[in-house]
């Protein structure tokens, strides 16, 4: 998909190297995406932040954005199957959340991060020592 009105900045303090399956992954990242769109569909400037640091043998990959954020009464439901707030299937974060812990791996709704909107920690093991 492309996203053409969406500025994105990534930022990274290291190459250490994961394994994973790309094609979960690739979907992954685009259900967040996804909803992220959906959530700056008012903002006239639409953001999205990617940033990756290490942090003893994992990999924290931070995926935020500049919308309406995740409302404190319904973030505690957001990784349940079927759960959703707009018209989509319920099923994305779902999808994400089996992903990251079929890798080993996990994802957590922050409360806050660098932009005003959602913020999400994922969290990818460093499989075969750090290089």
């Amino acid at each position: 998909k492309i996203y053409e009105d969406v500025e994105f900045e990534f930022l990274v303090d290291n190459y250490s190297r994961i394994f994973v399956n790309v094609e979960e992954l690739r979907i992954s990242l685009e259900n967040l995406l996804d909803n992220s769109m959906k959530a700056m569909a008012d903002e006239k400037d639409k953001k999205i932040l990617l940033y990756i640091v290490q942090q003893d043998k994992n990999l924290k990959l931070y995926f935020e954005d500049n919308g309406t954020g995740i409302a404190k009464n319904v973030a505690p439901f957001i990784f349940n199957v079927s759960f959703t707030t707009t018209n989509g299937s319920g099923i994305g974060l779902a999808n994400v959340l089996d992903f990251m812990r079929d890798e080993g791996g996990d994802i957590n709704l922050l409360e806050k991060g660098r932009l005003k909107g959602a913020s999400f920690e994922l969290t990818f093991p460093i499989r075969g020592g750090i290089s």
